[in-house]
């Protein structure tokens, strides 16, 4: 499961309040060690090896919005600006391949691919250190995507920098009309948003009344058209989601997007592949918003590659969706082969995650989930085959497992097949793959342990 959010967690859309993964508020989640052995001063000029492009996976043989991308240039070292250390991070978002954080004082800091200009430094080389995003201003929330990355500034409109090839940054244009990368553009006709949540190609934004608009990919069936297979013209310009009101988060997913709604219930539309949706439903794409049944007192949401997770006030977690890799989290035996996927068991409506009943954020990524734990401790559980669980191994678990010698987390992410964590002081700890610079330690090394993220 994926991710790009913030309660306690972020991911996909994160605010400065504490969330989890890929949601767009203060009560999201984010599409998130100790020997990474190669050395590299943040970026290097050589070019690395890639697992992921898109929608067709050489890892776990699944879509994914953030999967692990083809390989991409990295840049030379001394290239990069200077980040200043020790300043706090107000929020953490993870995406396929690259993760940025909101600091204190309102600018983001990114790191990892790059092809795209999704970092938003102006360059297109991958870098394995934070480097700021240029001519931004200052943000409130921040949300990373697939290949993009958009926040909202404290004017409350929306700035959108990266991949634009299905309008996905809003400003009208598409890849074919505009050249690439963009720097951060302004999301046409959009004012009064709160948060913002980027997933595969497409963008949703939360209003400051509980409503939400939409762009980018196969915008059209997620707002009331009456298609069953998805597959619409795309919107470069913000469109409204037809019958939600009273939404307080957004998670956005690879072809799914889920909203929090005031009361406690969430609601989600697109595709319903593998029970994604959670309304009991496996197929098909129903024509606007639908009920996540069973679900309530949730505080969080965290969308991933192929399901989603909650965060209830009672501190438990529900997962439904795909369960083949592990990634609900209830304990059920992997199928045979589950070392590299294959068939498997799914759920909708949501189950709960077993062994955890004080969580303080959630997050959700490729085929992995995470959650954060009183004293700031940290659990995953699913897929693991880049060390993305964050036990120092690489061996997939149906139940969580304790992320190693993470203390003090105030907020989670995840990515396609890696992990990031934030502490007091502006401290930043990443796991799992690499190849792209994700970890933001200086090297190109995975880690199944939590490396500490390098501020220059």
């Amino acid at each position: 499961m994926a991710g790009k959010q913030d309660s306690a967690a972020d991911a996909g859309g994160a605010s400065g309040s504490s969330g989890g993964d890929w949601t767009a508020s203060g009560s999201g989640s984010g599409w998130v060690g100790s020997s990474a052995s190669s050395s590299g001063s943040g970026r290097s000029s050589s070019t690395g090896g890639g697992a992921y492009a898109g929608s067709s996976s050489t890892g776990g043989g699944v879509d994914a919005p953030f999967g692990g991308g083809s390989s991409g240039v990295r840049c030379g070292p001394g290239s990069a600006s200077r980040v200043n250390s020790g300043t706090e991070v107000i929020a953490l978002t993870a995406g396929r391949e690259h993760a940025c954080v909101l600091l204190a004082g309102g600018s983001v800091v990114c790191w990892g691919a790059n092809s795209y200009g999704q970092l938003g430094d102006g360059a297109t080389c991958d870098s394995s250190t934070p480097v700021p995003v240029q001519g931004l201003g200052s943000a409130i929330s921040v949300s990373a995507g697939e290949d993009h990355t958009c926040a909202v500034l404290e004017d409350h409109t929306v700035r959108c920098w990266g991949d634009n090839l299905l309008g996905q940054l809003g400003n009208g244009t598409t890849a074919t009309s505009s050249p690439q990368p963009q720097p951060p553009v302004t999301v046409l006709n959009l004012d009064g948003v709160v948060s913002v949540a980027a997933g595969n190609q497409r963008t949703c934004a939360l209003l400051v009344d509980g409503t939400v608009q939409c762009w980018g990919r196969d915008t059209t069936p997620w707002v009331g058209s009456s298609s069953s297979s998805g597959g619409q013209a795309p919107s470069s310009t913000p469109v409204s989601v037809p019958g939600l009101s009273k939404v307080a988060a957004l998670s956005a997913g690879y072809d799914f997007m889920c909203a929090l709604l005031v009361d406690g219930t969430a609601q989600c539309w697109g595709s319903e592949t593998n029970g994604r949706l959670g309304d009991g439903a496996s197929s098909g794409f129903p024509p606007g918003p639908v009920t996540v049944s069973g679900l309530d007192k949730a505080i969080a949401l965290a969308a991933g590659n192929d399901g989603a997770c909650a965060l209830r006030s009672d501190g438990t977690v529900r997962c439904w969706g795909n369960g083949f890799y592990g990634q609900l989290g209830n304990g059920l035996e992997l199928p045979a082969g589950g070392s590299s996927g294959g068939a498997g068991p799914s759920a909708s409506p949501p189950v709960p995650v077993a062994n955890i009943d004080d969580a303080t954020g959630v997050a959700a990524g490729g085929e992995h989930a995470c959650a954060l734990r009183s004293g700031g401790t940290g659990q995953c559980w699913g897929w693991n085959s880049s060390g993305q669980l964050g036990d120092g191994t690489t061996t997939p678990s149906s139940l969580p497992v304790t992320v190693h010698g993470l203390q003090g987390a105030a907020r989670i992410a995840c990515g396609h097949e890696f992990a990031c964590a934030a502490q007091a002081g502006g401290i930043v700890q990443c796991w799992g793959n690499n190849v792209r610079g994700q970890l933001g330690d200086g090297t190109f090394t995975d880690s199944p342990l939590p490396v500490t993220v390098h501020w220059q």
